[in-house]
């Protein structure tokens, strides 16, 4: 009998299942790290306003995947974002002095 005979995919949890409810499978334990960012978490990261957070989205300063009309930020790329400005700020601030 295959593994997957009667397996049932829940779309809510993206979990594969199979007939006693074992798990067989579940995206992001093992394919990905993180879970991707709303512009509220993005936000709160930042310690700025939503608006400013999308803002910084919509303008591409932090890039962003879109599901839809869905907007989120790997986690990754918002880390790129921070280091990028953190060493910009250094920078300034060394030639300024």
């Amino acid at each position: 009998m295959d593994a997957l005979d009667g397996a049932v995919l829940d779309y809510r949890t993206s979990v594969l299942y199979n007939k006693s409810k074992q798990t067989l499978f579940a995206l992001g334990e093992e394919s990905m790290e993180e879970k991707l960012l709303k512009g509220g978490e993005v936000a709160e990261i930042l310690h700025v306003s939503r608006s400013f957070a999308y803002l910084l989205m919509r303008r591409g300063d932090i890039p962003t995947v879109r599901i839809g009309f869905v907007v989120r930020v790997r986690p990754e790329d918002l880390e790129r974002y921070i280091l990028e400005r953190s060493l910009k700020n250094h920078k300034e601030f060394r030639d300024e002095g």
